[in-house]
Formats: C-alpha cells, structure tokens, sequence
C-alpha cells in the first residue's frame, strides 16, 4: 500500500474516531472529568483506596492530565508524518514497506471495528449496572474490547510511522487506561457485587 494510500485510511480511521467520540461517546465513571469534579455518588461507589485519587490536590489532578495529552500526541503523530511527508521527530525506527502498510491497514481498520462494535453494544444497555455485566458479542471474550480495539489501532497507526518517541507515548497511554479500568472495575465491582465478580472470573480483563 502506497503511503498516499494509508493517509486516507488514518484519516477515514481518525474521522470514525472523532464520530465516536461525539456522537457515540458512552462516558466512563472513572472519566478524568469525574476525577476533577469529585460527583460525591460516583466517588461514594468506591472503595476507599481509590477514593484517594479523587480527594488529591487541584495542582495533582493537572498534573493527571498529562498523560492524557501525551496520548492526543500519540495519535495525532501519524497523521504530521503521513501528511508532512517525512519523520518530524527524526526518531524513526524503521522505514515503512508494502507490508507494514498492510500490516497497519489491518490493524487500525480492524480495530476501529471491534472499538465501534463494543460501544454500540454498550449503548443499548439501559444502565452502568447493565454496561458493566454486558455479556453480548465481544463481551463474551473481554470486558473491555473497546479498549483492545484502541490498542490494535494505535498499533496500526505506529507502524504507518515507527518513531521511538512514539513508542513511549503508546506505554504511557497503556499504563493510564489500565489505570481507568482498574477504577471502574472497582466502582462496578461495588455496585453490581457478585454478578460482576463473576462476569470477572469468567471472562479476561483483554485478550481471552
């Protein structure tokens, strides 16, 4: 696949991001917005350990942001490099071939799907209690396929431009959901009790 080729994958891929996240959007109690705000039946619902990060300092909670940023530049950099016409960063890894297009077609396409699959499956649900025991289609094999579906994407969208700055964007964006999953899994573990642990139990955080 040409590199003009895959400009115009990243950016139908960006657009369907973009609709998602507008249109589409299912908000998350362990959003950073419920963080800052401090919702007191969303920060009553956890346990008392995570709690803590809501009661942190204003200047901590900027501070949180940051990673969220870093994660908007590791998805915003493909698309310089695609439509820049070169390595911005001048930290490419490897140079792109027929195959790592392909590669990265498969990927960003296929996890476009699996992300936009899940959040529809999500947003027939009636309740955070329904979302959180959602056991339909993808949700038979993880409890967050959206999420695995963000990383294949991301996946794709490094190999379109394989820089190691990158590379340490991506670790960081991995390390901050898992963060988030690790609180919503606790809110839902609290508020749904034994039928969520079970959905637990049965099924993978991920990958099944």
């Amino acid at each position: 696949m040409t590199p003009g080729f895959m400009a115009v994958i990243v950016m139908v891929a960006y657009a369907s991001l973009a609709f998602e996240l507008t249109i589409l959007h299912v908000p998350s109690v362990a959003s950073s917005r419920n963080i800052w705000v401090r919702e007191p039946a969303v920060e009553a619902a956890y346990s008392p350990i995570w709690r803590t990060v809501f009661g942190l300092s204003r200047s901590t909670k900027v501070a949180l942001f940051i990673p969220v940023l870093v994660v908007w530049g590791v998805y915003l950099y493909p698309s310089i490099a695609l439509l820049g016409g070169g390595d911005p960063l001048g930290d490419q890894l490897f140079a792109t071939t027929r195959a790592t297009n392909a590669a990265a077609a498969v990927l960003i396409i296929a996890g476009r799907a699996i992300t936009l699959g899940s959040v529809l499956t999500l947003r027939g649900c009636s309740s955070w209690a329904d979302r959180g025991l959602s056991t339909e289609g993808l949700f038979r094999y993880s409890r967050n396929p959206g999420l695995v579906g963000m990383y294949a994407f991301v996946a794709g969208l490094w190999l379109t431009a394989p820089s190691l700055t990158m590379v340490c964007g991506i670790g960081v964006y991995v390390i901050h959901m898992h963060f988030k999953v690790r609180m919503e899994e606790d809110y839902l573990g609290n508020t749904i009790g034994e039928a969520y642990q079970a959905y637990q139990r049965r099924t993978r955080r991920y990958l099944p």
